[in-house]
């Protein structure tokens, strides 16, 4: 994961994540003040991947130092919540949200790097409603972003249109990932004692 961060020139590498929105509307941004093109015309447009580089030779401040940063609180909270539990069940539910974290808050994150998620969750979504509810909608999310830029592959040429419902459907994928997030994070921070009274309750 770490070496990914450091190797591609990209905000994100087709990942629906924060970073997509952020290509997305600096996209819109340049289109209106320097191309020429109309607001409307711009929100419609394909999203493309924007290279870090150029943000950094514009002058703008590099957003990496902000996603490790804000990255490594995630990391650091989570292993404290860790430390502090009882049952060592948790630390698939950590490795779970580290994994889900880094595909939301880091640079340069690529559709692919969602799956270990998946496959962690897969042995715990059955001890609490909230560990369903995440498991079932990120494995949405991960097949939308896999589908949204490859289809069912080149040679299928079945793919889904990017476009019909105007703004671009990943945009509106990413949107929702990063909503959802959002709303694990006030879930846990809030509840995280709580799953302590109702889940699994052997120990490993």
């Amino acid at each position: 994961m770490g070496s990914e961060m450091c190797i591609r020139d990209r905000l994100s590498g087709q990942n629906c994540n924060v970073w997509w929105i952020v290509s997305y509307i600096g996209k819109i941004f340049y289109n209106v003040k320097y191309a020429g093109l109309g607001l409307l015309k711009s929100v419609g447009l394909t999203t493309q991947l924007v290279r870090l580089s150029i943000l950094t030779e514009k002058g703008i401040p590099n957003p990496q130092y902000f996603a490790t940063v804000l990255f490594l609180i995630f990391v650091f909270y989570l292993f404290y919540k860790f430390y502090k539990s009882k049952n060592r069940v948790f630390i698939f539910i950590t490795a779970g949200l580290l994994i889900y974290g880094y595909t939301i808050i880091s640079l340069r994150v690529h559709e692919n790097h969602l799956f270990p998620f998946i496959s962690i969750f897969s042995l715990v979504f059955f001890l609490h409603p909230i560990l369903k509810r995440m498991f079932i909608v990120l494995s949405g999310v991960y097949f939308f972003n896999v589908f949204l830029f490859y289809g069912l592959g080149e040679k299928s040429g079945v793919f889904f249109p990017r476009h019909l419902f105007y703004i671009d459907s990943t945009v509106i994928l990413a949107v929702i990932n990063v909503l959802f997030f959002v709303y694990v994070c006030y879930y846990f921070i809030k509840h995280w004692n709580d799953l302590e009274l109702i889940s699994y309750k052997k120990e490993f």
